[in-house]
């Protein structure tokens, strides 16, 4: 079973765009992620936003460890939300992890 990734970070520049990016734990298996966010309230609690092309042209999930948004991805980079909630999904042939980060959008 994939485990957990390390050095979660996210960093948006100039309010123009939005990277995160986290460290793989070695494995022997290839293992594959995928990333979305939520927002908060009502309505953005129940949607989720994936990382835009987080999968290849067969839907299967992709290996890279970075997702990049911004005003031209979709789905959109977002700047008026002070909090973004995570959802990083690992996935190899053993089984999935899930894990939620949240994320002070402001602070960075």
């Amino acid at each position: 079973k994939p485990k957990e990734p390390e050095n979660f970070t996210c960093i948006s520049r100039n309010w123009e765009n939005m990277t995160c990016m986290w460290d793989p734990i070695p494995n022997t298996l290839e293992t594959k992620f995928s990333i979305a966010f939520k927002l908060p309230g009502r309505a953005g609690g129940r949607q989720l936003y994936p990382c835009p092309k987080s999968k290849d042209d067969d839907g299967k999930m992709m290996t890279k460890n970075y997702c990049f948004w911004s005003i031209y991805t979709n789905p959109i980079y977002r700047q008026p939300y002070e909090y973004y909630t995570f959802i990083l999904t690992a996935e190899n042939a053993l089984g999935n992890f899930s894990t939620t980060y949240k994320f002070h959008h402001y602070a960075h």
